[in-house]
């Protein structure tokens, strides 16, 4: 029998008392591996004198220090306290931002457009309603996904309970789509065709735009279902799977596996690289290896860098992928073989493999690493770092990397609460601008918040 996965998801059902995991699974109280065991495993290590790293890539060297972000402004966001989960779109003329709110009696998630107002900064529209109640899923790891289509259309996905008064029943994905005038579609499953969701749980959604038609991604456990679900039990595992939807948002062809086995909770990134949509994630070997791989629906993934990583429970930093030059593409990820944590990079292409990986990160990363490409093939990479001597204070750090690999100056972009609810922080480019929002956890605090930053994009290296 595979092991599982711990799944770390939590419902917005507090009045049943569950803790929202595959019916099977058991939810770890604390934060997954990739945060709390690493930071203890990594602090031991270093008191006992023991170093190095497990056999894989060997890293180049990383360069220290950081520096305040000049012309970072402080946004007010249309998402208000306890809101969380949050994510980012280009749009005509603007972006849109999604998010979890639990202002209300039941959890909604929500939509609003931002423009560039005249003044600096962004003007926001009136929030919008997609969907609510008490089976939406509100998790730091599992968030929503938005895209605009070729034709304007703002198609939303996000992970909600099968039955919202059975967590048992497991969870799976739905989609709408905004009709004109800003009402939403009725929300739908992706694997409709198949007789709804059947296995225990799904979500991780990402979208990618390929010319008039929309990429879906996401990750689905209905290989674990029951065999007289069509399932394989324990032995089946999370899977990639991929579906297209044309530009109003309806399914255009049926949903299909991409990878056959894959990290549980781990989230995914996709991008356009050239005119071809990749997705990039974390895999999940027989050994329990978790490395980067990307892939083309069709083709074969394709290994980034072999860490070396062990995870025998789930790690929660995804990838991110980002275009360089044509063909070719930016990865960024987390990585601590042996308890050594590091934000790793590498350029290269599924076809021509990758060149060694480089450290983007300086001592303390906690990971959750995005990336934004640049006209050139440069990228910004963007991740957050917990303080060498204040644990309570973590930073959202950004640096320029070049096709060459050669990285540019670290900035502080803002100063973070520490706590697992940030989730990953979300990254855009607007004009000549970036726009980071992420979840302020508030060192503990339950009352998360969104907040969001503009500022010009650093110099080139």
């Amino acid at each position: 029998m595979r092991p599982r996965d711990r799944s770390l998801f939590r419902p917005a059902l507090s009045l049943l008392g569950v803790c929202l995991c595959a019916p099977l699974l058991a939810c770890p109280a604390k934060q997954p591996q990739a945060e709390a065991e690493v930071e203890a495993e990594a602090e031991a290590k270093t008191k006992g004198g023991e170093g190095g790293e497990a056999e894989g890539a060997k890293p180049k060297a990383k360069a220290e220090g950081f520096s305040q972000l000049e012309g970072v402004q402080a946004l007010t966001l249309p998402a208000g306290p306890r809101s969380s989960a949050a994510s980012l779109a280009a749009s005509d003329g603007g972006v849109w931002l999604s998010w979890m709110s639990e202002a209300g009696e039941a959890p909604a998630l929500m939509v609003a457009k931002g423009t560039p107002a005249a003044e600096g900064g962004l003007s926001w529209s009136e929030p919008e309603t997609v969907a609510a109640g008490p089976g939406l899923i509100v998790d730091w790891l599992n968030v929503p996904a938005v895209v605009e289509s070729s034709a304007g259309t703002l198609i939303v996905a996000w992970a909600q309970l099968n039955d919202a008064t059975d967590a048992s029943k497991g969870y799976g994905l739905r989609l709408s789509a905004r009709e004109d005038g800003g009402g939403y579609v009725d929300a739908w499953d992706p694997l409709e065709d198949l007789g709804g969701s059947k296995g225990p749980e799904a979500g991780f959604p990402a979208f990618v735009v390929t010319g008039e038609v929309v990429r879906l991604f996401w990750l689905d456990g209905a290989d674990r279902a029951p065999e007289e679900l069509g399932g394989k039990g324990d032995e089946g595992a999370m899977q990639l799977r991929t579906m297209l939807l044309d530009a109003e948002g309806k399914r255009g062809a049926p949903a299909r596996v991409v990878d056959p086995r894959v990290s549980d909770c781990s989230p995914i990134s996709a991008q356009l690289i050239g005119s071809r949509p990749y997705v990039a994630y974390r895999d999940r070997s027989d050994e329990e290896l978790r490395d980067i791989a990307v892939v083309e629906p069709g083709k074969a993934p394709k290994i980034v860098a072999e860490d070396g990583w062990k995870v025998e429970g789930c790690s929660s930093n995804g990838p991110a992928v980002a275009p360089a030059t044509t063909g070719s593409m930016h990865v960024a990820w987390f990585a601590a073989p042996e308890g050594k944590r590091e934000v790793r990079l590498a350029i290269g292409s599924a076809s021509q493999g990758f060149d060694e990986p480089i450290v983007a990160s300086l001592g303390r990363p906690i990971g959750h690493p995005t990336l934004v490409g640049f006209e050139g093939g440069q990228a910004e990479v963007s991740w957050i770092e917990v303080d060498e001597k204040e644990k309570l204070l973590a930073r959202l750090l950004t640096r320029r990397v070049r096709t060459d690999g050669e990285l540019g100056p670290t900035f502080v972009v803002s100063e973070i609460g520490v706590g697992p609810a940030w989730g990953t922080p979300q990254n855009i480019r607007l004009g000549d601008q970036l726009l980071w929002v992420f979840t302020n956890p508030g060192n503990g605090n339950v009352d998360t918040e969104l907040a969001g930053y503009l500022a010009p994009a650093p110099p080139k290296p």
